[in-house]
This record gives C-alpha cells, sequence and structure tokens, in this order.
C-alpha cells in the first residue's frame, strides 16, 4: 500500500542552559573580573558566556565546534583553553585580548574531554574518553600530545578527574573495566599506577594537596599513598593547604572563588555570587536561551498540551498546540542530567531523571520554587543503586506511576518503582531480573510489562545472558518472566488491542496477556527504534529514515513510506490519529492518511 503523511515542522520549542564548568579570570582586555560559564547546547554549538561580575554585562563567544566543553581553563595570562566533547572532541584556544580562536585542535578517536588541569611543568593536561589518553597541551605553541593511557585494562575508555596540584606528578582516575588511580612522573615520562579498585568504586581527588603525600578518596572515604612509590599509609596527619589548587575540582563543584573570596558559581538555569553576608543572589542570565535538544519522553496533558524535556540540563518545556507557543522551565531539581521518564496525570507532571536517581512532581498550576524544593517537589532518591530512568514511565493499572531504572556507575542492575499520585508514597523492587536494566515499561488495565537486558551503566556491554520481558502484578509482584534471545529485548513495547508489542531491531514480538504466550512476529526490516500507538489498532514504527504501518489486530504490515528526519520521542494527538516526534532539536506533527474509514 502506497502511504504519505504529511509532515510538519513546528520550531524549536525547547530551550535551555546548560553550564557543564564556571570559572573566574581578570579579562586582559578591560581588566574587569568576569565569570566564564561553559554552555552546552544539544544539537548544536556551544557558548562560553562571560559575565562582568559587578555589572552583570554579559558576551557569548561560540566554540569553534562541538556541543560544548566540561574542561575549560585560564593560563593566568590571555587565552582560555576549552577541551569539548559529545562528537568532535576538540581543543581549542581562545585569545582574550582579540576574542578570536585558534584552529582547533584534535587527537585521533577522541570524543570527549572530561577534565583539565595545569602541570607544575606549565603544560594543560586532558583527560579523555573513549582511549581514556591523557592529552598533554602547549597552550603558547598550540600543540597537543597524547602521553598514553593511564591505565594497562584495555577496556578501561574513561580518564575522569586530574590534578597537577602535586609538583612533579600529574594525577588521574578512570575507569569502565576496572577503577584506577595512576600518576604521570613529569620527570621521567613514564606512568606509575597507584591503586585499582572494582568498576562499581568511585575515585575522586581532594580539592588540596600536601607535599609528599596523595591523598584520594575511594567512595567518600580518603586513603593515603606515599610519593614516590605510592606504598599505602594507614595513618597521616595531612595538614590543610592555603595554595590554589590547579586541579579541576571547582569545576566540577560549578563554583569558583572570586578575587575578594566570595563565592560565585551556577544552579541550573541562573548563576550565583555570593553577597558581604554570605548569602548566594541569584541572576538570570541577561539573553535568551538558545534551542537545544529534545529528550525522547514527551506526554500530553489534559489540556491536549505537550510536555516535554531538555535532552541535557534537567529543564522541560511546554508547546502550546492551540496557539503554537512554548515555555520553558527552570531545573527542577538539584542533580545535573536530564528527564528520562514522564508521565501527565491529575493536572500534574510525574518526573523521573537521571543522574540523582529522583522522582520530581510538578504542579503547573503553582508558582514555581524549586529551589525550596516546593514545586517541582523532588521526593527521596529511588535508591544509592540507581541512578537512570533507563525505561521511561508509565501509568500502571492500579492508577500509580510506575518507571524502569538501571544500576549507578561501575555496576549491572535495575530497579522498578512505583509513586503513589495522591500521597506521592514511593516503593522501589531492585533487581527484578538481576544484574539486568530495565529498558521499557508499557501497562494495561490488569499488568505492568516490561523488558531487559544485561547491560550496565559505565560498564562492558554484555551480550550474555539473554534479556527478559516480565509481567508484573501491582498486587502480586511477578506473574511471568519469558526470556529472550541475546540482544533481542528492548526498550520499545506498547499494549495495543488487547496485545503487548515489543520493539525489535528488525521486527515485533507480540505477546497475548490472556493466553500467556507469544503469537507470531511481525517482520519490520531492520533499523527500528521508536514505536507509536496510534487509535483504533493502528502502530508506526519508526525504522531509520522508513516509517512502517502496522495493523494490531490483523498482526500485518499495512505499508510503509519514507521518513527522511527520523524520529525518536514521540506523543499522539488527542484523537489518536496523529502524532508529534522530535529529532534533536526540531518537533514536528505528522499527519498519516485516513487509516481510520470504518474503523472503530
Amino acid at each position: 500500500m502506497e502511504i504519505a503523511s504529511t509532515v510538519t515542522k513546528l520550531g524549536q520549542p525547547c530551550r535551555n542552559f546548560n553550564f557543564l564548568s564556571v570559572l573566574s579570570l581578570v579579562d586582559p582586555a578591560d581588566g574587569r573580573e568576569k565569570l566564564v560559564l561553559s554552555n552546552y547546547i544539544g544539537g548544536g554549538r556551544g557558548t562560553l558566556i562571560l559575565i562582568d561580575v559587578e555589572t552583570r554585562e554579559a558576551e557569548e563567544i561560540p566554540l569553534p565546534g562541538d556541543a560544548g566543553a566540561w574542561a575549560v581553563a585560564f593560563d593566568g595570562g590571555k587565552y582560555v583553553v576549552a577541551g569539548t566533547n559529545m562528537t568532535e572532541g576538540l581543543v581549542c584556544r581562545l585569545d582574550l585580548t582579540t576574542r578570536t580562536w585558534a584552529k582547533p585542535l584534535h587527537n585521533d578517536k577522541t570524543t570527549h574531554h572530561w577534565n583539565v588541569a595545569k602541570g607544575s611543568d606549565g603544560y594543560f593536561y586532558f583527560t579523555t574518553y573513549p582511549t581514556a589518553e591523557v592529552l598533554r597541551y602547549d597552550v603558547e605553541k598550540h600543540e597537543l600530545h597524547s602521553i598514553g593511557r593511564p591505565t594497562g585494562q584495555p577496556e578501561n575508555f574513561y580518564s575522569r578527574e586530574i590534578s597537577g596540584a602535586y609538583p612533579g606528578w600529574i594525577v588521574v582516575t578512570g575507569g569502565h573495566a576496572e577503577s584506577f588511580v595512576s600518576a604521570w612522573n613529569l620527570a621521567t615520562e613514564t606512568w606509575e599506577p597507584v591503586v585499582t579498585g572494582d568498576p562499581s568504586e568511585h575515585f575522586s581527588l581532594p580539592r588540596k594537596a600536601e607535599g609528599d603525600v596523595l591523598e584520594v578518596e575511594r567512595d567518600g572515604v580518603p586513603e593515603y599513598y606515599a610519593f614516590p612509590d605510592f606504598r599505602p599509609i594507614v595513618k597521616v596527619n595531612v595538614a590543610a593547604n592555603d595554595k590554589q589548587d590547579s586541579s579541576s575540582k571547582a569545576a566540577w563543584k560549578h563554583s569558583t572563588r572570586l578575587r575578594n573570596g566570595r563565592l560565585a558559581g551556577v544552579a541550573g538555569q541562573e548563576y550565583f555570587i555570593e553577597n558581604a553576608e554570605g548569602e548566594n543572589v541569584y541572576h538570570r542570565i541577561p539573553f535568551d536561551p538558545p534551542p537545544t535538544a529534545i529528550q525522547r519522553s514527551l506526554v500530553r496533558d489534559a489540556n491536549g498540551d505537550i510536555w516535554g524535556p531538555s535532552s541535557f540540563g534537567q529543564t522541560i518545556f511546554r508547546y502550546s498546540v492551540s496557539e503554537g507557543t512554548h515555555w520553558n522551565s527552570l531545573a527542577v531539581c538539584d542533580k545535573m542530567g536530564e528527564v528520562l521518564g514522564m508521565v501527565a496525570l491529575n493536572g500534574r507532571l510525574f518526573m523521573a531523571s537521571y543522574v540523582g536517581g529522583d522522582h520530581v512532581i510538578f504542579d503547573p498550576k503553582r508558582p514555581w520554587d524549586q529551589r525550596n524544593n516546593i514545586n517541582p517537589h523532588t521526593l527521596k532518591k529511588v535508591s544509592e543503586r540507581i541512578c537512570r530512568p533507563q525505561g521511561g514511565s508509565t501509568i500502571g493499572p492500579d492508577g500509580a506511576v510506575w518507571s524502569g531504572w538501571r544500576s549507578k556507575y561501575g555496576t549491572y542492575g535495575g530497579a522498578i518503582s512505583r509513586v503513589d499520585p495522591e500521597t506521592y508514597e514511593l516503593q522501589v523492587w531492585e533487581d527484578p531480573i538481576p544484574e539486568q536494566t530495565v529498558m521499557g515499561v508499557a501497562a494495561d488495565e490488569r499488568y505492568l510489562y516490561f523488558t531487559t537486558n544485561p547491560s550496565g551503566e559505565g560498564v562492558p556491554m554484555r551480550h550474555d545472558p539473554p534479556g527478559w520481558f516480565v509481567v508484573w502484578s501491582p498486587q502480586k509482584g511477578m506473574v511471568a518472566k519469558y526470556e529472550m534471545a541475546p540482544g533481542e529485548a528492548t526498550a520499545g513495547l506498547v499494549v495495543q488491542s488487547g496485545l503487548v508489542f515489543i520493539m525489535q531491531s528488525d521486527r515485533l514480538a507480540v505477546f497475548d496477556p490472556v493466553r500467556k504466550e507469544f503469537q507470531e512476529e511481525i517482520v519490520l526490516g531492520g533499523g527500528c527504534g521508536t514505536l507509536v500507538k496510534l487509535d483504533a489498532g493502528i502502530l508506526a514504527a519508526v525504522c531509520g529514515q522508513r516509517l512502517v504501518w502496522v495493523d494490531a489486530r490483523q498482526g500485518t504490515v499495512i505499508g510503509e513510506e519514507p521518513l527522511e528526519t527520523g524520529a525518536s520521542g514521540t506523543v499522539v494527538t488527542a484523537d489518536g490519529r496523529s502524532f508529534y516526534f522530535v529529532v534533536e532539536m526540531d518537533f514536528y506533527h505528522l499527519q498519516p492518511p485516513d487509516f481510520w474509514n470504518g474503523r472503530e
């Protein structure tokens, strides 16, 4: 059957700032103290925003490439250096006297620069992904060289924190398959291992350094090692060091100290400067936030308006269908990251958020007061073992909000959670399938359904054991589980016409909840990901740049058509006969031909 839907681009309704790091400097162009905020723009090009700490006048300078930069530093003279991340992995140098960038540098295969520190040799050092190499940068000559990998474990893809606070040494943490701390000897130009640990353990470096003793925190507990052989020291009295630390820890905290000693930094969409009374005074950025990429979790509220989250930055937007206008929020919770699960219920938005493993509730009719945790209101953390709502959220058969989760970094595992929409009581079931992520959730009037796979957060992908499809009763717990072939159980699943349809890479698995058995699969062709449930038994499967239409009642493919844009997040219209979708920062409406003539 030949199909030709009408696709209309509606604009770019999602707008935010997303500050990855902050530093302060004296601008050589005018001698005034400035805050430098590194702004990430999903689907676009990141910027540096310079703000005068006294006049609050601001200036925006686009990066020469890439979506943003975690690793930003000042050389103390006229240069700002930035290591970008997401796709291009550039090392950039901005001359503040001319506001011009030198030609960006790139190390082969690097896509992310995590942090930067200045060594006692005067060079800057960057940590990276996915090679875990550490890069040495000469700011005067504008030259970049790799000093190799600080780990011998081939499946360690990350070098993360970095410090140049110890004269003669560069200290680095990282991991993936194995957590580690290593030190680069500037004199011998060799890597020296300090300590390794399980991938679930997190090593961090302190803000201050002291003499010939290296302090490392393992999951928040201090450990001490002696230079240069790094033998463990059980007890040591490490005196406070008042000198400025050259590590990048301040950037991770999103704050810095001004010349007068007062704290300044960023909090969500705002920046703050501490006043003489020690109170943080918050300010909005004095120009409009840019369009940014949209996360997949779109929902429609009772008024027909569309809500969705930014892909990064912990903000949400509302698109008015009747007026074609949009509104964007401040950050919905304290933790950095993004909303991955969203449900509109009883006039409120129920959200599940990464990276803190948070449930957040927002009432659009009430005044905004996130800073005091009033509206939006963050419930308690799902679990100390959980961080990402990979499976999204849905309304269960009991009317509660159910979400699917993945475990914290360095571990395998997952969870499902339930939030009572009236009392806000939170219940959590960890590892319903041991050491597996909950990848997707759906529900009918009787059961919750979810899929799992053996992936984890920040650990190597496993292809064995297989994933599972689970039938879950809110009253009784697990009713049944069905083993899927390795790699089969994926995120997209919907309930349609009394059946559960599970999206797989090239087909739909079909489960009958009454008979508790799988039916004949529906072959779609390769590259499929997103599954859309429309009215009267119609499904749409987004398969790369193809849109495949399925009659769920008959278990057959109606036909397909090209969809050049592709699609990620989707939400159907109120009548169930068309849908909205997003691609990066662009928002579209798709109106299919009339499949519904004669269907009820």
